[in-house]
């Protein structure tokens, strides 16, 4: 069946499924971060674009860092909230507060 299929896909190639769910969440298969990576064969071909509850700065620091997802770049905010100095540098200037930077840096 068509299920069994699928768990012996996962089951043999459950290192390169883990990295596609966990390391290049977010990511399509096009994408410059995963377009050399071997389990880019898990990611969809197209990915949705921003959504409507997406703000503008979110939507610009998925601009400056597009390597990282959503999701990665939203909880970094939680760990590195800007203030409102940080916002308008951000949308203006294409400028992030250092230590939001540095983090996003680790994760890339």
């Amino acid at each position: 069946s068509v299920r069994e299929q699928i768990a012996n896909l996962a089951r043999d190639d459950k290192t390169l499924l883990f990295q596609a769910l966990t390391v290049l969440e977010g990511h399509k298969r096009s994408d410059p971060v995963a377009s050399s990576d071997p389990a880019k064969q898990y990611l969809p071909l197209v990915c949705p674009p921003l959504s409507e509850s997406t703000t503008a700065l979110l939507a610009k620091l998925h601009e400056l860092n597009p390597s990282l997802s959503i999701e990665s770049l939203e909880t970094l905010l939680e760990a590195h909230p800007f203030n409102a100095y940080a916002v308008k540098r951000a949308l203006e200037h294409n400028a992030q507060p250092l230590d939001f930077d540095y983090a996003a840096e680790r994760l890339k």
